[in-house]
């Protein structure tokens, strides 16, 4: 999945029909990876204020939960132990991220 956005979009003859309608190439800043080892999250989003957003979100897909209270309880429950993973006051929600840098100050771009 990654491959998708990096590094083709630094690469101006990718998506030629981007720069047909005007989009320059972009210099990415960072990749946020989710759902990877807890041991690479270096970067924790509060969330608590979507967290019903998110599980309206996943209701849309009900018929593949054959139970959907206790996904409920699943995801509610992960989201309150990653914020309390990341260090956020208690009774908070996060989602995690390893964050690599780059284009910065000290990297290669483009390797």
């Amino acid at each position: 999945m990654t491959r998708a956005v990096y590094p083709a979009l630094e690469n101006p003859f990718a998506y030629p029909e981007l720069a047909e309608s005007g989009l320059e190439a972009y210099k990415l800043p960072w990749l946020w990876l989710f759902a990877g080892p807890e041991e690479r999250e270096n970067h924790f989003v509060d969330v608590t204020d979507h967290v019903d957003g998110k599980l309206a979100a996943i209701h849309i897909h009900v018929s593949q939960h054959p139970d959907i209270e206790a996904m409920d309880r699943t995801v509610r429950g992960l989201m309150v132990r990653t914020a309390e993973r990341g260090g956020l006051p208690a009774g908070r929600s996060a989602e995690a991220f390893h964050v690599v840098e780059v284009n910065g100050a000290g990297t290669i771009a483009g390797f």
